[in-house]
């Protein structure tokens, strides 16, 4: 098998789309959920406001 640049972004593009498909179910899955909604959002919060405090 020969291995060119389209083959590679084709592979690395398939990659990309099913992770984002992934991503998507997750998401959805989570935003069906409230008690999920909660669990996830809030640590994300906390992270997101130490990674600010670290970075000023």
């Amino acid at each position: 098998m020969e291995t060119t640049l389209s083959t590679v972004l084709e592979n690395v593009g398939s990659v990309f789309e099913s992770m984002i498909g992934y991503v998507g179910s997750i998401c959805d899955t989570i935003s069906k959920n409230p008690l999920l909604l909660i669990g996830f959002c809030i640590p994300i919060a906390f992270a997101v406001v130490s990674f600010v405090k670290r970075m000023f």
